[in-house]
């Protein structure tokens, strides 16, 4: 097992920040600090410099960083085949986003458990930083995320494309057509500051059409679906959110879509897992299985997957 003080330096390196690595590890901005002042004492090196008030990472940082991933990586596989000795079959490790893991995957993994009753799964359900972190550190074999991913490090292959709309409560009348987005500014946004793919995407939106979510008259930022929706119901605001994730309000009309002329949106999600495993094969393998629902043939699986 890698040194915990290794943890802090390799959440720093990802989020150029002590401050968020403290955040993400449920350790204080001073811990990070020790931390990672200890291994520069250490390997004597600096792993990082500020200027302009903006962290980066040095040479000897990404050298560091580098190796203490493929350490890590290495040491999972060990993991996995202590783990995994005497069992017919592996443990296949993946995750996904929010948006995938609530609403698409259920079925589709229902139909590949029952085809393969002996298969064992661990899914982690995160943000798309959070996974590429994890993939990175060896923990998931792959992974389903935005499409705000470095395309340099990773094999990928489209996975959807969603489509994202804005609702109001069903009680609200129609709107006069056509809807710009600028209509609604004088309104309340309730923003679900969980989906962070969901929301960049929002936050894209706005920015091509020259609006900040200021200009609203009132932002509200909750982190569960649920409490948003009831909001939103009950007349308190609007949001913006994957049409798959209210469609079961749209079709009992206790929400209604405001048709932007000017505001629609996309968001594309991909398959996805290190540019250098010598697994790729057997990753798209479970794509067919798990996107095309293809059971043909037996999915292929080594021991140290």
């Amino acid at each position: 097992m890698l040194d915990f003080r290794i943890y802090s330096f390799l959440a720093a390196c990802e989020h150029l920040s002590f401050t968020r690595a403290a955040q993400e590890l449920n350790l204080t901005q001073p811990a990070v600090t020790q931390h990672i002042q200890y291994l520069e004492k250490q390997y004597q090196v600096k792993f990082f410099v500020r200027e302009n008030n903006q962290l980066s990472l040095t040479t000897e940082g990404m050298l560091f960083r580098n190796a203490m991933l493929a350490i890590n990586q290495a040491e999972q596989k060990i993991r996995d085949g202590l783990l995994n000795s005497g069992i017919d079959k592996p443990i296949i490790r993946f995750g996904a986003t929010k948006n995938i893991a609530e609403y698409e995957l259920p079925d589709r993994l229902a139909a590949y458990l029952n085809a393969y009753p002996d298969r064992r799964i661990q899914l982690s359900v995160e943000d798309t930083p959070a996974l590429l972190r994890q993939l990175d550190e060896g923990f998931l074999h792959f992974a389903i995320v935005d499409n705000f991913f470095p395309r340099n490090k990773y094999q990928y292959i489209l996975w959807s494309s969603e489509e994202y709309v804005y609702v109001c409560s069903g009680n609200q009348p129609d709107p006069d057509l056509p809807v710009h987005l600028k209509d609604l500014l004088p309104l309340t946004l309730i923003i679900y500051t969980i989906n962070l793919e969901g929301y960049d995407i929002f936050l894209h939106l706005l920015d091509s059409r020259a609006v900040a979510p200021s200009d609203f008259n009132r932002i509200i930022e909750i982190n569960d679906l649920t409490a948003i929706k009831k909001l939103v119901i009950a007349g308190c605001g609007i949001t913006f959110l994957p049409r798959r994730a209210v469609a079961a309000e749209l079709a009992s009309h206790l929400l209604k879509e405001l048709p932007i002329v000017d505001g629609n949106m996309s968001q594309e999600f991909y398959f996805i897992w290190p540019k250098d495993s010598t697994d790729g094969f057997l990753y798209q393998f479970m794509y067919d299985k798990l996107h095309d629902l293809d059971f043909s043939a037996a999915v292929p699986l080594k021991k140290d997957c």
